[in-house]
C-alpha cells in the first residue's frame, strides 16, 4: 500500500490533522481478504522544503521492502 499525503506526516502538530487514509485502506484490504499489507508513506508532498530527502527516504523504504 503506497500512501501519498500533501500535508500530514508523522510528527507534525495536531492542528494539521490526522491520517485517516492509512487505517481506512488497510481495513478495506483486510475486509476483502488481503492481510499481508506493507505500507509506504510518501509525505509531505506539499509543505516540503526538502523533496530530495523525502524521495530518498521512500527509496530506502522500498529497498528494505524488496530485500
Amino acid at each position: 500500500l503506497v500512501i501519498a499525503s500533501g500535508v500530514y506526516y508523522e510528527g507534525i502538530p495536531e492542528n494539521f490533522g490526522s491520517d485517516f487514509a492509512t487505517p481506512y485502506l488497510q481495513d478495506w484490504l483486510k475486509f476483502i481478504g488481503i492481510t499481508d499489507i506493507e505500507t509506504i508513506h510518501i509525505s509531505p508532498t506539499v509543505l516540503n522544503n526538502d523533496y530530495e530527502k523525502t524521495k530518498g527516504e521512500v527509496i530506502d523504504d522500498l529497498e528494505k521492502l524488496i530485500a
